[in-house]
């Protein structure tokens, strides 16, 4: 469900170049990746290099396409290069990092921060909202005051599906393309 963009004459301008990955998820995210993947660039320009408002900019055309985005989106790293000059942006829980040799030795520097449930003002908001954070939970047994369980897997968003199962879901990040529903409550 990934995609990428790899944009070495940026606006026909050898010294501008824009990349980025985009990891899809829920039933159409492969759809998602591939038209944020065809549509970012044109959000960057038309937003005059804003990428906050061009990471709006998508989300309104997401919202506006035929795609049925509910319950399907993406996350998203996005990177504009011009000259020597690197700016990222990022979107849920797709992660950029700085490779840099440091004598023989290639070193890691974060350049995003993911954007968590449970990561302290994503939860706030979330929360705010009216959204819940919560992990699975497993019942590994019982006692007089119930259940007793342990957390299984990230912390989620969680929601409700309208269909006729009543799922319940729950997203892994706090932020993303698409995801309608979820975007009700916090996202």
């Amino acid at each position: 469900q990934d995609s990428y963009i790899i944009s070495e004459d940026f606006q026909r301008q050898t010294n501008q170049r824009c990349y980025a990955v985009l990891d899809g998820h829920g039933e159409i995210g492969h759809l998602v990746s591939k038209r944020c993947s065809q549509q970012l660039c044109g959000h960057f320009v038309k937003s005059q290099l804003d990428m906050s408002l061009a990471f709006r900019l998508m989300q309104q055309d997401l919202s506006q396409c035929e795609l049925d985005i509910r319950c399907s989106g993406a996350t998203c790293v996005f990177v504009h290069l011009h000259d020597r000059y690197l700016r990222v942006a990022n979107i849920g829980d797709s992660r950029g990092v700085l490779g840099h040799l440091d004598g023989t030795n290639i070193c890691a520097t974060p350049l995003t921060s993911d954007h968590k449930p449970d990561r302290h003002d994503e939860q706030r908001r979330i929360v705010a909202c009216g959204g819940q954070v919560s992990c699975r939970q497993l019942v590994v047994g019982h006692s007089s005051n119930g259940p007793i369980t342990l957390p299984l897997g990230p912390p989620r968003v969680w929601y409700r599906r309208n269909n006729s199962h009543g799922d319940t879901m729950g997203l892994a990040m706090s932020r993303s393309f698409g995801d309608a529903i979820a975007h009700g409550l916090g996202v």
